[in-house]
């Protein structure tokens, strides 16, 4: 089992920390898998290759790594 912090999953997906942090505070990111004394978060390398893959299916996440935010989402299928 792979683990990575925001700082990996900004190199590979081009999603910031911040970013990551709204999406989880909104509900749409996996839960950390744990989280050190510090306040550092981490998850599965897997769970979150496929979260990211689902959420550009869905327009969530842009392929260069924007966060799209549901209100936008739900405004253009209208």
């Amino acid at each position: 089992m792979k683990l990575v912090g925001t700082g990996e999953i900004q190199k590979r997906y081009n999603i910031t920390r911040i970013q990551v942090f709204r999406l989880l505070r909104a509900g749409d990111w996996p839960e950390p898998f744990a989280e050190f004394e510090d306040g550092r978060k981490v998850w599965e390398s897997s769970v979150i290759s496929r979260h990211v893959a689902k959420l550009r299916r869905t327009g969530r996440v842009t392929e260069d790594g924007r966060v799209v935010p549901w209100r936008y989402l739900i405004a253009s299928k209208s």
